[in-house]
C-alpha cells in the first residue's frame, strides 16, 4: 500500500490486495440406508487493485473518488461415497472480474456541521458450497455467483454541546442484484443468489 503524506488539497491511498484461503470440509451424514462420507476442498484466491483520493475543491469541500478492480477464483474438488467405499474425485473451477467504485460530496458548513452525498458500488464474492453434492441434495447448488450493491446516501453529521455529543442522520436507498441468501435442505445451511433486493 502507498499513501500520500497527508498535507495539500490532494490526499490518496493506493496498492494491491492478495488473498488465498483452501478450506477443507469433512463429514459424515447418517441417513436410514448406510452413512455418507463427504470430503471437499474449497480454495479462494483473490487479487485486487485499489486507488482512492480526496480533493478539497475549497477550504470547506471535498470530493473523494475511489476505485477498485479484483479478479477473483474459485476451485472446488472433492465428492461423496458410501462407507466404506472411496471418494471419487471430481473438481469444478469459476472465476469472476468485478470493478468496485466510491463517489462522495462533503461539505463542512461550520466547524460541528457537514453534509455530504455518496454513491458506492460494492461487490461480494461468489463462491462454492461446502459438501454440496448434487446426487445426494439435488437443490442446493454447486456454486454461487458475485452480488452486487449500489449504494445512495445523504445525509449530515452534527457534533453537539461543545464535542460530548455526535448526531448522524441520513437516508439512503440499497440496490442488490444476484443477493446471496441462505436456504436450507439436507445437512448445513447453503447459499444461493436471488433476483435483487432493495432497502430504503
Amino acid at each position: 500500500q502507498l499513501s500520500s503524506n497527508g498535507s495539500g488539497a490532494l490526499t490518496w491511498v493506493g496498492g494491491i490486495f492478495y488473498y488465498r484461503d483452501p478450506v477443507p470440509t469433512e463429514q459424515f451424514d447418517k441417513l436410514p440406508f448406510g452413512t455418507i462420507h463427504i470430503r471437499d476442498t474449497i480454495t479462494t484466491e483473490s487479487v485486487a487493485a485499489y486507488l482512492q483520493g480526496s480533493y478539497k475543491i475549497t477550504p470547506a469541500t471535498t470530493l473523494t473518488l475511489g476505485a477498485r478492480y479484483t479478479w477473483d477464483t474459485h476451485d472446488f474438488t472433492g465428492g461423496a461415497a458410501f462407507v466404506p467405499a472411496p471418494i471419487p474425485a471430481g473438481s469444478q473451477s469459476f472465476g469472476s472480474n468485478s470493478p468496485s467504485w466510491r463517489v462522495t460530496l462533503s461539505h463542512q458548513l461550520t466547524d460541528d456541521a457537514m453534509i455530504f452525498a455518496s454513491y458506492n458500488r460494492g461487490v461480494k464474492s461468489g463462491g462454492f458450497n461446502p459438501v454440496a453434492v448434487p446426487a445426494l441434495n439435488p437443490g442446493i447448488p454447486i456454486s454461487f455467483d458475485d452480488e452486487t450493491l449500489d449504494a445512495y446516501e445523504v445525509g449530515t453529521k452534527l457534533t453537539l454541546w461543545d464535542h460530548r455529543a455526535r448526531l448522524n442522520i441520513s437516508g439512503f436507498e440499497y440496490k442488490y442484484s444476484n443477493i446471496q441468501v441462505a436456504g436450507f435442505n439436507v445437512g448445513p445451511p447453503f447459499l444461493y443468489n436471488a433476483a435483487g433486493a432493495e432497502i430504503h
